[in-house]
């Protein structure tokens, strides 16, 4: 019979959560480069699908392994794929990075 830690079951969700997540930027990047409308509706469905999965195990992670208490908010989080501008204050450098939450 095997114990598993609190540390496996992190290991194990975070690798979960991770996976939906490059599986999400991999076909935003395919999207990019399909013209065919048809297609385009599919594979949104997919990675949104990808997004909502994603979202359902970092909240089973976070409620259930990590005890952490449910945010006191008037809505649900909503999680998206999309991008941020990353602005660096003491240089002005601004930059462009994926984001899912």
């Amino acid at each position: 019979m095997a114990i598993f830690t609190k540390e496996d079951y992190s290991e194990y969700f975070n690798s979960i959560a991770e996976k939906e997540k490059e599986m999400s930027f991999a076909l935003e990047k395919l999207m990019e480069k399909i013209k065919d409308q048809k297609k385009l509706i599919i594979l949104k469905s997919i990675a949104e699908d990808e997004v909502r999965h994603y979202a359902e195990v970092k909240n089973c992670f976070d409620r259930v392994l990590q005890k952490v208490e449910v945010e006191r908010r008037g809505s649900k989080r909503d999680y998206k794929l999309g991008y941020v501008k990353i602005k660096v204050l003491k240089t002005n450098e601004e930059f462009q990075a994926k984001c899912i939450d």
